[in-house]
């Protein structure tokens, strides 16, 4: 039941598990003195949001191998985004920002301006790159997310074992290990729980976890690689939660940059990462230029959590208008149902928040007297997914309680046994006692027997003193010599 294969209570569970009415709420921060920063001044921002859209993620070409049972399943994702203006500060169309330029930063060109005013909706869906009035390239921070088809994966079934069950074995017909010669480097002696970014994108990444492994407890960590950004990230099992939909259901909370675990200089596991002819980026900064690199950009992108959340706190203080930011309301994570070995390992929850930021630095004239560099933040996410109720119903009654029924049968039947054998030893105990005791009485008799024939057989050594009553003719012998005497 706790495989991907036609049949299999879990599969079922699985397939129905359709994220339908996901919340995706973006904030954009809005560079409110450009030529001031142009002239040496602190930068000074104000967020603004949130910008709110119903995400709809169905999966497509779900495909199993031809062995029997098959060993890998295959699958897409297809994702839709409609506009909620109710739950929004107003229409993203109409709405103007001040932000880093990505087409200037793009071309490396110099003769422009760093910073750019454009709409919300120009900056997240449609920042198109035209030259003469034809568009080569949309840098619109989510431009590749609408009515988009992720690129095919392929997952290990379970069949053959259980604990390579939700194994992401290849993204659009790659290993992971081809993504990233380093990770494959230095972890081939290292188990590695793969989680697969269902979104592909030169500067965004979303976490969504099909499945971890079962077995991780609070204290353990997962080492997953995404491979939208070419790297692993660890995230952490910091504490238990109850589902949304049912407080029976116990998931076990993971978080991913952890404050004093996203520091290159203190985690090497971190600093493997920095080349050796760069600087390590900062504490809670992960580098998205070498897959950017692949498209042709040189953009010093680089992803964290809203507000630079367990970031080097100098980066927030060097800028101005940056709320405070706090764990609850800009962390990261994913909520699993692997509490025991046994059971699911099924990702039931997310709250993904990531923060996309770029680094400009005085590189040439046209920044003038801008001092620096900066981590500039261009805008930040925060999407809620789970799945539905009648989906963690199933897998509570379905799955869930027949494991715990199960369990409870073989420690009744392991505690009865115990309890049997506890007896017999008992009895076999008194046995042997007794028969010890009887052995012994048998041993003693045998001995005065054996002693008592050697002192019959025997006149001259240690006879017993026994008299023998005399026979007649001795008797009649003794009265003549008794009557002689007399005379």
């Amino acid at each position: 039941n706790l495989v991907y294969v036609p049949g299999s209570k879990f599969y079922e569970v699985w397939k129905t598990t359709n994220f339908r009415a996901v919340t995706f709420s973006t904030y954009v921060f809005n560079l409110t003195n450009p030529e001031q920063v142009l002239n040496g001044s602190r930068p000074k921002f104000k967020e603004l949001g949130p910008f709110v859209y119903t995400e709809r993620v169905n999966r497509t070409a779900v495909n199993f191998s031809d062995e029997n049972p098959p060993k890998t399943i295959m699958y897409g994702h297809t994702f839709h985004y409609v506009y909620n203006a109710a739950l929004s500060i107003g229409p993203p169309s109409e709405m103007k920002v001040i932000a880093p330029d990505l087409i200037y930063l793009y071309s490396g060109k110099t003769g422009g301006k760093p910073f750019r005013e454009t709409t919300v909706d120009q900056l997240l869906w449609n920042n198109q790159y035209t030259v003469f009035s034809f568009a080569l390239k949309n840098f619109g921070i989510y431009e590749s997310r609408n009515s988009s088809i992720a690129t095919p994966t392929s997952v290990n079934t379970g069949v053959e074992d259980i604990r390579n069950v939700g194994k992401v074995l290849a993204v659009d017909g790659k290993r992971p290990d081809m993504w990233r010669k380093l990770d494959h480097a230095i972890t081939q002696n290292v188990k590695i729980y793969f989680l697969v970014s269902i979104f592909v994108t030169p500067v965004l990444f979303f976490l969504v976890v099909e499945r971890v492994s079962p077995g991780l407890k609070v204290g353990a960590s997962a080492k997953l690689l995404v491979s939208s950004i070419c790297r692993s990230v660890r995230l952490y099992a910091v504490n238990l939660t109850a589902s949304v939909h049912r407080s029976d259901v116990q998931l076990l909370v993971l978080s991913a940059l952890v404050s004093d675990k996203a520091d290159p200089a203190t985690n090497w596991e971190e600093r493997i990462y920095c080349k050796p002819t760069e600087a390590c980026p900062p504490k809670g900064l992960i580098s998205l230029r070498q897959c950017l690199q692949k498209y042709g950009g040189e953009f010093d992108m680089y992803a964290s959590l809203p507000r630079f959340l367990n970031a080097d706190e100098r980066i927030r203080q060097s800028m101005d208008g940056i709320p405070e930011p706090n764990q609850k309301e800009h962390g990261s994570f994913i909520h699993v149902e692997p509490v025991r070995l046994e059971l699911t390992g099924l990702t039931l929850e997310g709250l993904e928040r990531i923060q996309v930021n770029v680094l400009m630095a005085n590189a040439n004239k046209d920044y003038q007297q801008m001092k620096g560099p900066y981590y500039f933040p261009i805008t930040w996410y925060s999407r809620e997914a789970g799945a539905e109720k009648e989906t963690v119903d199933i897998l509570k009654t379905q799955i869930l309680d027949l494991q715990t029924t199960v369990a409870l049968a073989v420690q009744l039947v392991c505690g009865l046994c115990g309890l049997l054998s506890l007896v017999f030893a008992a009895v076999l105990t008194t046995v042997c006692i007794r028969t010890k005791k009887q052995s012994a009485d048998d041993s003693n008799s045998s001995t005065i027997l054996t002693y008592t024939v050697l002192s019959l057989a025997f006149d001259d050594y240690d006879s017993p003193d026994v008299k023998v009553p005399p026979s007649p003719s001795c008797v009649k012998k003794q009265r003549d010599k008794m009557g002689e005497f007399i005379r």
